[in-house]
């Protein structure tokens, strides 16, 4: 889920996943519920998840390894443009 400082979401944001080891990508872009899915990836790991949005600072998190049927859960905040959180 991609939210703003506020805790309101984040629609249109874009979410690029990167598995490190291999460099494969997959692209995103978050819903009205500043939520988004990123169904096929491979297991193992790990994982860089790169979010930016218009009007926003972009955030860059590091995912550890994925697992087969298990969900992995991320939440973004991110700050308007030259703001911290």
């Amino acid at each position: 889920t991609v939210t703003d400082s506020s805790g309101l979401p984040i629609t249109g944001a874009t979410v690029v996943v990167t598995h490190q080891p291999s460099g494969t990508t997959s692209t995103q872009t978050t819903d009205s519920t500043g939520g988004f899915n990123a169904p096929g990836l491979r297991l193992g790991g790990p994982y860089t998840v790169a979010v930016s949005a218009d009007g926003f600072d972009s955030v860059e998190q590091e995912v550890g390894f994925l697992t087969a049927g298990q969900a992995q859960r991320l939440s973004v905040a991110l700050a308007p443009a030259g703001q911290t959180i």
